[in-house]
């Protein structure tokens, strides 16, 4: 092997590189989807809450609407507005457990860059065995990431149904 000199490049500094290469996509990779990730669902929630809170305020101070579909728009209203609650909730610790796995993968790399480089100096072989608590695992999906994929659409299904009876009750 060499490097773009024409220089022989060691096992060890192959294998440091190769680490601090490792690392620096897993940090790259984890803060992209981080921000990415953070922006999107501030945005979702905060128009998720202020639609269906300010639609039941709206519909329940209607006062042209007969009683029964006022009561019934602002209940598929407020259903949204707990059910973007929940699921706010729940994409919070999704986050958290996908954050917690790229930081993981970042240091069982660095971990692993710095025993090669001890190696180097040392002569010695290097033991790479990441300490079980620094391993990155395959992400399994949670019962909650489950629900979320499945019922996600559930605050905007019910801006639309609260929506609809408010303008059904107008015509």
């Amino acid at each position: 092997m060499g490097d773009p000199d024409g220089h022989r490049v060691s096992f060890f500094d192959e294998a440091v590189n190769r680490a601090e290469h490792g690392e620096s996509l897993s940090l790259e990779a984890a803060t992209f989807y981080t921000e990415q990730t953070v922006a999107f669902e501030k945005w979702l929630l905060a128009a998720q809450l202020s639609i269906c809170g300010a639609g039941t305020i709206a519909v329940l101070n209607m006062t042209d609407l007969h009683s029964q579909p006022r009561f019934f728009a602002a209940l598929w209203l407020f259903v949204g507005l707990l059910f973007a609650l929940l699921f706010g909730n729940m994409r919070v610790g999704l986050l958290s457990r996908m954050s917690t796995n790229s930081i993981k993968s970042a240091t069982a790399f660095r971990r692993a860059r710095e025993q090669f480089a001890e190696a180097k100096i040392t002569g010695a072989s290097p033991n790479i065995s990441a300490k079980e608590e620094d391993k990155p695992q395959i992400y399994q999906p949670v019962f909650s990431d489950k629900i979320i994929s499945r019922l996600r659409y559930v605050p905007a299904i019910c801006i639309m149904v609260g929506a609809g009876i408010v303008g059904e009750a107008i015509i």
